[in-house]
């Protein structure tokens, strides 16, 4: 007959690795920022769940909103339309010292003017509508 001490230390150690995974907390990031930018992130969070199983949740409350909280420690990550300002910066860089964060551009956008003025084409003086750079700044 074969030596079967092995079966009962075995199980024994495949039952403790099961009970470690399955009561292991579910890991998840909290981030937010710019509403512009929120589709894309969230996209992305998406797709790093699916290769990662760590959630990241993104919130879309504005690039002033996400960059505060991001100052604050209630956001790992913030996406914002612009960077930082220097003073805002600066302070940073002289609570946490260099290097403790960083800001990098990870997407870029575009904005559409669609305008219906019907009454600039049927007017008397037919004047085209011209949207400068300096207008629409």
């Amino acid at each position: 007959m074969q030596n079967k001490n092995w079966i009962i230390p075995a199980a024994v150690i495949v039952a403790v690795i099961a009970a470690v995974f399955m009561t292991a907390p579910a890991f998840s990031i909290t981030s937010g920022g710019s509403t512009f930018a929120a589709p894309q992130w969230q996209h992305w969070a998406r797709l790093f769940y699916e290769k990662t199983g760590i959630t990241v949740n993104y919130q879309a409350v504005g690039s002033g909103a996400g960059q505060t909280q991001f100052v604050e420690k209630t956001f790992a990550f913030a996406g914002t339309d612009i960077p930082l300002s220097k003073e805002r910066y600066d302070n940073l860089v002289e609570q946490y010292g260099r290097g403790a964060f960083m800001q990098c551009p990870v997407m870029l956008g575009s904005l559409v003017i669609a305008y219906n003025v019907p009454e600039i084409a049927y007017s008397k003086t037919r004047v085209p509508l011209r949207l400068t750079s300096d207008l629409v700044a």
